[in-house]
């Protein structure tokens, strides 16, 4: 075993896939991309906010600050993340480790209770819409973001300097991407039982208690939506809370993984592409799920461009049948194939990490191909279904969706046989 070091270290090495180059390469090339998407969303979600008046309401007074924390989130481990996966260097600095932790554990801790409080927002305005306004008044939404920026003080003040005093082994080798504290943890040879402990319960005040509140609040909001009787009333109140609950289950589901338990075998070996899902994924889907979503960010996105289409949209008529029921099938459809996704996605990064343990080059080949059939099978289905599904009133959708189903329901299942057979 690795003895511990009482001195405090000039640096750490963050591994993450360094004993892979080509995934590395792989994956610069990918965290980039979703970086420059992250920028943009976010951005264009607080400049429209600030702009147009008709998005200076409380909910999207809670979603500039989303998109704030979001941008500040992925900044604060991005630009180390891609300087560690583009070139052989992969150490930092103490204090840039720090810094990195503070912030980061600051951040998601804050993002947290912002869920909450979104989840708070939605609930007056869908049980309580007539008081909505005098409740959410300006000064209420202000104090409400202090406490949230004050809760993620507080969660980085708590657990950060004691993380960054453990007695870590020599070798200062994290095997993460970013400076968290799971990771921090895994490389003490020390006792840690009492950090253990401590995220622990951090974890269940920051992680367990709002999702818990976030449920107890939906479930009021479902029962009042389903008591509304007129349909226009029924989707109009789904479509506020829908892209809540994605975010929330992306969120949640990620951090959860890896927070709860940092030694479990689970959080040691899929951790980091966990990790890589929360700072890089999240992050993205975000603005997109808001605003591809959102009626109103649409139309001033619309507004900004000179293309002010909403009085022609006013007035259409929603004739189909029971849209607010169709569409909270949709999203359970979603939610379940996000879970399924996350887990192949799990799944695979044990595979490859078992593949890459073998010796030989003739046993890496002979279990790559008994997988990369799987794999080319899940992109064809899961792409196909998720382009139709997510966006059901889609132009896209509307137009390419009787292709994508013919794709995906006479296509995919023959393609399946031949590709697992040839």
């Amino acid at each position: 075993m690795d003895m511990a070091n009482d001195t405090t270290p000039d640096g750490f090495v963050l591994l993450g896939f360094s004993d892979n180059p080509r995934l590395e390469i792989t994956l610069f090339v990918v965290v980039s991309i979703f970086y420059m998407v992250t920028l943009a969303g976010n951005i264009t979600i607080l400049l429209l906010s600030h702009i147009d008046s008709h998005l200076q309401t409380p909910m999207y007074f809670f979603l500039t600050q989303l998109s704030f924390l979001d941008l500040c989130f992925t900044t604060s481990c991005t630009p180390q993340m891609l300087l560690n996966l583009w070139g052989p260097d992969k150490t930092i600095s103490y204090p840039g480790c720090a810094a990195q932790l503070y912030i980061f554990l600051g951040l998601g801790a804050a993002e947290c209770v912002l869920l909450l409080v979104m989840a708070f927002d939605r609930y007056i305005a869908v049980c309580r819409p007539l008081h909505y306004v005098v409740i959410m008044h300006p000064k209420l939404c202000q104090k409400l973001v202090l406490l949230v920026w004050m809760c993620g003080i507080f969660g980085t003040l708590v657990h950060s300097p004691t993380t960054m005093k453990l007695p870590f082994c020599h070798h200062h080798q994290v095997d993460d991407f970013v400076c968290e504290v799971p990771a921090l943890i895994r490389l003490a040879c020390g006792d840690t039982r009492t950090n253990e402990l401590q995220i622990s319960v951090i974890g269940a005040i920051f992680l367990m208690v709002p999702l818990l509140l976030i449920l107890v609040s939906y479930s009021h909001i479902a029962k009042a939506v389903l008591a509304i009787q007129s349909q226009q009333g029924r989707s109009k109140a789904f479509h506020t809370c829908s892209s809540h609950l994605v975010v929330v289950f992306l969120f949640y589901c990620s951090v959860t993984a890896v927070y709860i338990q940092p030694r479990s075998h689970f959080s040691q070996k899929g951790g980091k592409f966990l990790t890589l899902f929360y700072t890089m994924v999240t992050p993205t889907l975000n603005p997109l799920v808001y605003t591809l979503r959102n009626k109103d960010v649409k139309g001033a996105l619309k507004r900004l461009f000179g293309k002010d289409e909403m009085a022609s949209e006013d007035r259409r008529t929603q004739t189909q049948g029971d849209t607010c029921i169709k569409e909270l099938q949709i999203v359970i459809k979603i939610i379940l194939m996000m879970v399924s996704l996350l887990l192949v996605f799990v799944f695979c990064s044990h595979v490859a990490q078992a593949v890459l343990a073998i010796q030989s080059q003739e046993g890496r080949n002979k279990a790559f191909h008994t997988c990369s059939s799987h794999l080319v099978v899940v992109f064809l289905l899961y792409c196909s279904v998720t382009t139709v599904y997510i966006l059901p009133r889609s132009q896209f959708s509307q137009k390419g969706g009787k292709f994508l189903t013919l794709f995906y329901t006479v296509m995919t299942p023959t393609l399946n046989s031949l590709i697992y057979i040839l």
